[in-house]
């Protein structure tokens, strides 16, 4: 049976962060996972795309959340249909990217 909880990553790099968070966010029903870094994050979120929401500390030791979330805002969506055949998913979202579609 699928988890139909849904999928909060909280990236901080403060460890107590996650341990305080982490039993109220389950009470509530989400699935809960952390990233310590940008670097985490970006890999976290490449390895699980349906991910629902992201609670993210400013101040990180890679980098700024501020430019974090400003670079996944201006980052086109991508949806992915099982039922498009894999050239019509290549297209869109080669459209989605700005570039031509491949021949």
């Amino acid at each position: 049976m699928a988890n139909s909880a849904r999928h909060l990553l909280v990236v901080d790099d403060e460890p107590h962060i996650g341990l305080v968070l982490r039993p109220y966010l389950e009470q509530l029903g989400y699935r809960v996972s952390f990233a310590r870094t940008l670097d985490e994050a970006r890999s976290a979120l490449r390895a699980n795309p349906a991910t629902d929401g992201l609670l993210l500390d400013l101040h990180l030791p890679d980098g700024s959340g501020l430019d974090f979330l400003r670079d996944l805002r201006a980052a086109p969506p991508v949806f992915q249909s099982w039922s498009s055949p894999p050239k019509a998913r290549t297209e869109f979202c080669a459209k989605r990217a700005g570039s031509a579609p491949p021949s």
